[in-house]
């Protein structure tokens, strides 16, 4: 099995242009999607990370994990976090970019009649984030 590799574009948290990253599933027909939170002065692509985002992947999860600003390919003050309210709020904004992920599959498999026993469009992670916070 090859190992997945991540695609990554921009996205807008708190007014800061941000990298986010994306390993699609192994199928089109996911499991869930995971959301990964990088730890203080690490990224979306930290090794830690990384890891974890290919190994859900190469499982049949979608996965996300963005650089906040200020931390890998974002701009900003290295490490500077602006508050918890703005950390907060990105981290929110990124959940919700996951949650978008997941409906877009979900309905991707409505509209060619493949459908899944898994997740049944609820987030891989059970409601829960993906590190803990830990890179």
């Amino acid at each position: 099995m090859s190992t997945p590799s991540a695609s990554t574009r921009t996205i807008d948290l708190q007014g800061t242009p941000c990298a986010l990253h994306t390993w699609e599933a192994s199928t089109e027909a996911p499991r869930g999607v995971c959301v990964i939170y990088h730890g203080f002065l690490a990224h979306g692509r930290y090794p830690t990370v990384r890891y974890a985002a290919e190994l859900l992947s190469s499982h049949n999860f979608a996965v996300v994990a963005a650089d906040l600003p200020g931390h890998g390919a974002s701009p900003g003050m290295r490490g500077h976090l602006d508050g918890t309210e703005n950390l907060i709020a990105s981290g929110l904004a990124v959940a919700e970019l996951g949650a978008n992920l997941c409906l877009r599959h979900h309905r991707r498999r409505t509209r060619t009649g493949t459908t899944s026993s898994g997740s049944g469009g609820r987030s891989g992670s059970g409601g829960r984030s993906g590190s803990g916070g830990r890179s």
